[in-house]
């Protein structure tokens, strides 16, 4: 998110006066490994939007589940005017996003104490996911600060992409309350907002689309022949990509489908997929395999 058209704006060019932050990440740390479980777009997006709104003159406490003995309480500098604050969570270690919903309240004790100790009085709550928003509609309550959610993914699309029992019902419970009472509902996507409208008791009036920035240093138009050249492309080789997580909700099989249709392209190029920025090459057996049980599940008769 470097690289802003127009310039980034600094606060002393505005009218607007600084805010403290409260940004509420409980699952999911900005500094965490890409890739790794429960660790991906998220963490990027609440990571480089904190440090967008300090480097434009605001302060930003990042809280975030600490995963290592001693981390508890001890934040640290991620950039200018943003903090990471690691919490207790539960026991020391990695553990899986479902399994950290009985220690929430624990949790806002902590960031509450936090705030208390060191005399913070936050202007906003920004919550990112369904743990997170509890938290934060906890704070706002506590606080008597506005509170904004990002869902990020929704437990009611997920249920039905990913079938029943996919999510558990007190998520949907959860983003139901925050739906409702949440001050204001950023969503990255027109379609993200029909959702919450159609599955959701929420007011249009409440929610605004945000698309997601992009990192215009880090992305940026190349010259083709030298990227083909560098992984090993020739120039009229058909190239697939896939980015993301090897998770159901991620849409993966379709990928699959797709080769199965396409596979009589003979330029056609599945055997390198971009994992969150690591290379993930496929055994051209194992791709094989892949494609043929999509290919089987296309032509099998509908029940």
């Amino acid at each position: 998110m470097t690289g802003l058209w127009p310039p980034a704006y600094r606060l002393k060019d505005t009218d607007m006066q600084p805010l403290h932050i409260a940004m509420i990440s409980v699952h999911s740390s900005p500094v965490g490994k890409l890739g790794t479980q429960d660790t991906g777009g998220m963490s990027v997006y609440v990571r480089e939007l904190a440090r967008q709104l300090g480097l434009r003159g605001h302060r930003v406490d990042i809280f975030t589940r600490a995963v290592e003995d001693g981390q508890a309480g001890n934040p640290s500098e991620l950039s200018e005017n943003v903090r990471l604050v690691p919490l207790a969570v539960g026991a020391a270690g990695h553990a899986p996003k479902t399994a950290l919903y009985p220690y929430l309240s624990s949790f806002f004790d902590a960031l509450d104490r936090f705030r208390s100790q060191n005399a913070a009085a936050y202007d906003l709550i920004h919550s990112h996911y369904w743990l997170s928003g509890q938290v934060g509609a906890w704070a706002r309550k506590a606080w008597g600060a506005p509170h904004i959610t990002t869902f990020h993914t929704l437990g009611e699309v997920k249920h039905r992409v990913c079938g029943a029992g996919s999510e558990p019902d007190v998520r949907m419970a959860v983003e139901r309350e925050l739906s409702d009472t949440c001050d204001r509902i950023l969503m990255t996507s027109a379609k993200e907002k029909n959702n919450l409208m159609r599955y959701y008791p929420a007011r249009e009036e409440t929610i605004a689309v945000v698309p997601c920035g992009v990192d215009l240093d880090l992305f940026q138009p190349l010259d083709k022949a030298q990227a083909r050249r560098r992984i090993g492309a020739a120039h009229d080789d058909i190239l697939a990509l896939y980015v993301g997580r090897f998770a159901p909700e991620k849409g993966l099989e379709r990928l699959l489908m797709a080769a199965a249709c396409l596979r009589s392209l003979p330029r056609l190029r599945f055997d390198q997929l971009m994992h969150l920025g690591w290379k993930v090459l496929f055994p051209l057996a194992l791709l094989n395999t892949m494609i043929t049980g999509a290919i089987l599940l296309a032509r099998s008769p509908s029940p």
